[in-house]
């Protein structure tokens, strides 16, 4: 099933789209979001990048196809809702392991690597959004965090926008950096208190559609699997993915 452009998994009461994260009104992503809810006309939205503790239907502003997935919410009158645990939660929990020093360089890296690949943003738009999310991070740990001075510090090289955005990937072997292992555990753990969210949606109102990132549904397929069967139907929108 590893696509290299969006699809969703029907199974069950579930469509489960995985996309690839764009703020482009054209791409693949945002037609394969809403061919779905205009043909399977979901009850409820579940959304990547909103708390679920805010409850349905926050007045709350997104962007990217999160924010595209809550226009047509809002404009076909379909509920939605955050997917999302509580941050604070999982920073308790890594920082106790890692170091608040590490989680802000995981924190720096993984937005690199959202906006070189993901926004195909310049190093300025990049730098501009870390710096807000920098206020966070000292409010959060009361450290001045100085990113290219950790980044010489735990990678003996300079930083260079574009270069080892796989420093902010998932991996947990013996050979994965201390980004990529905090990386994997904030995505274990994420994904654990995800699926609470989505099953306590599910038993409300079905049928739901769930968007998040393409890696997220490959994670979760297999404990769905467990709850609805292991059948599933794939759809896509290129041709060449259908039979």
């Amino acid at each position: 099933m590893i696509s290299d452009e969006p699809f969703c998994v029907h199974l069950g009461h579930i469509y489960y789209a995985g996309v690839t994260h764009t703020n482009n009104v054209k791409s693949l992503t945002f037609k394969l979001i809403k061919k779905i809810i205009m043909k399977h006309k979901p009850r409820i939205i579940l959304v990547e990048g909103i708390l679920h503790n805010k409850g349905v239907n926050p007045n709350i502003q997104l962007s990217g196809e999160g924010g595209y997935a809550v226009q047509l919410a809002k404009k076909y009158g379909i509920d939605y809702i955050g997917i999302e645990c509580d941050e604070e939660e999982l920073l308790a929990t890594l920082t106790q392991k890692y170091g608040a020093e590490n989680i802000c360089g995981f924190y720096f890296l993984r937005l690199h690597k959202y906006y070189y690949k993901a926004l195909k943003a310049p190093k300025a738009d990049f730098i501009a959004s870390f710096e807000v999310e920098e206020k966070f991070l000292h409010k959060k740990f009361n450290i001045n965090f100085n990113p290219e001075k950790w980044y010489k510090n735990t990678f003996g090289k300079d930083f260079v926008y574009g270069r080892h955005i796989e420093y902010a990937s998932p991996f947990a072997d013996a050979d994965a950096n201390i980004t990529q292992k905090i990386a994997a555990e904030h995505t274990y753990l994420r994904d654990q208190a995800n699926l609470s969210n989505l099953y306590e949606v599910l038993n409300k109102r079905v049928p739901t559609l769930l968007i998040m990132g393409q890696n997220h549904v490959y994670a979760d397929l297999p404990v769905l699997q467990h709850t609805f069967g292991k059948k599933y139907k794939l759809i896509y929108l290129s041709r060449r993915h259908r039979r």
